[in-house]
C-alpha cells in the first residue's frame, strides 16, 4: 500500500470571511479529541469546542474593535468571540477546520474509486 502523506498539512490557510476580513484557520486533526462522555452519553462539550476553536483559529486580518483599531487575535479575545458567537466566526472556523480534513479524505476516496462525486440513483 502506498501512502502519499505529502498532500496533508497541519499548516493554516487564509480564508475570506465577511467585509474584507480574513481568518487564518488550520485543520482540525483527529488526534485532538473533542467528544466528551458524560453520564454514559457521548457528546460534544462546549469546553472541547472552545479548545478546538482556539487551536484552529490562528490569526485574523481586517478585524477591528469598536475604536477602529486592529483587534488582537489572542485567546482571551477569541473566547469572547466564541462564547457569544460574534458574527458567526466560531461556526465558520469550526466548519472550515473540519472541511480541510474531510475535503482531503473525499478527494482521496474519489481518486481511489474514480468518482467525481456521489452517484445518483435512477429509477
Amino acid at each position: 500500500m502506498k501512502l502519499d502523506i505529502t498532500k496533508y498539512s497541519y499548516d493554516a490557510e487564509w480564508e475570506d470571511f465577511k467585509d474584507g476580513a480574513r481568518l487564518k484557520i488550520k485543520p482540525w486533526i483527529e488526534s485532538e479529541e473533542f467528544v466528551a462522555i458524560e453520564d454514559g452519553q457521548a457528546g460534544v462539550s462546549g469546553k472541547k469546542n472552545l479548545q478546538r476553536f482556539l487551536n484552529c483559529l490562528e490569526d485574523w486580518d481586517g478585524i477591528t474593535g469598536a475604536d477602529g483599531k486592529p483587534l488582537p487575535c489572542t485567546d482571551e479575545v477569541k473566547k469572547v468571540v466564541f462564547d457569544f458567537n460574534i458574527e458567526g466566526i466560531p461556526v465558520f472556523v469550526l466548519r472550515k477546520s473540519m472541511e480541510f480534513r474531510l475535503g482531503k479524505e473525499r478527494a482521496e476516496k474519489n481518486l481511489q474509486t474514480g468518482s467525481a462525486g456521489p452517484s445518483k440513483k435512477t429509477r
